[in-house]
């Protein structure tokens, strides 16, 4: 079973962009069965009201790990809501008293055996707050607040460098269509890639490949080959999003070796 997990700010456009990939991926061979893993959190904000308590935010988690692993033979499992995205509201809850501590090193531990041996998801898309939140009447009033989003995606990212996804990408592109159509076309190279080593997805001891050399970035009309992180291999950087397949254009006699798309 392969697990991948949208992560970032409320109101970044998770559970939309986790929908229509849902609904995308289906079409792709091998993972017909795809399922989708809601946000214990929202419910429980509706249900209790807002979240004060760091105790309260530990028992959030466990509850959404229990809902991930509720899904059945699913080939794929989806979710808007990453267990690891808890430690970012518990830093947030937390008031540095002794049971807060307490309740942080718990919650700490919890999330390490969950990503050991091997790491949890399979990719973590990351969606950086350039949208606007949506007011849903359930929201508390700071997810509005730019500075907040601003601060709390930045230690959203910190999360992720503690405990790593087997692949971490920012999806920064600007509308739904554009970003669904992105995370499918990597979805699918990458079971290309794992089916092209005969390996079957997350098997205990395989290691998947990292995507080498199937990102493309355009800088200035030239097309380069390109790390997850936009960088070309002549060290060409471009803050427009990466793409799995070649474009045309003039190739980068560095990065291809000469000739043209």
């Amino acid at each position: 079973m392969m697990r991948i997990g949208f992560a970032g700010v409320p109101g970044s456009g998770k559970t939309s962009t986790a929908r229509g990939l849902a609904a995308a991926c289906r079409g792709i061979k091998g993972l017909e069965n795809v399922e989708l893993s809601a946000e214990y959190a929202r419910r429980y904000l509706i249900k209790h009201g807002g979240i004060t308590d760091i105790w309260e935010q530990f028992r959030i988690l466990k509850k959404q790990m229990d809902w991930e692993e509720s899904v059945g033979d699913a080939n794929l499992v989806i979710t808007d809501a990453p267990i690891f995205m808890g430690m970012m509201y518990a830093q947030m809850l937390s008031k540095g008293t002794p049971k807060d501590v307490m309740v942080m090193n718990d919650l700490f531990s919890e999330l390490n055996k969950a990503n050991n041996p091997r790491p949890r998801y399979d990719i973590i898309f990351h969606l950086p707050p350039l949208l606007k939140p949506v007011d849903d009447g359930v929201r508390p009033a700071s997810n509005f607040d730019p500075h907040w989003r601003e601060k709390a995606n930045n230690s959203l990212l910190g999360v992720f460098e503690v405990f790593k996804p087997y692949l971490f990408f920012t999806v920064d592109l600007p509308n739904l269509e554009m970003r669904v159509e992105w995370c499918r076309e990597l979805i699918a190279e990458y079971i290309r890639q794992c089916n092209e080593a005969g390996a079957t997805l997350r098997q205990d001891n395989f290691d998947a490949p990292p995507l080498p050399d199937v990102f493309y970035i355009e800088v200035n009309g030239i097309i380069h080959r390109a790390d997850a992180h936009g960088i070309a291999k002549c060290e060409h950087a471009s803050a427009a999003p990466q793409r799995l397949m070649p474009v045309k254009g003039q190739q980068c006699p560095i990065c291809f070796g000469g000739g043209s798309a």
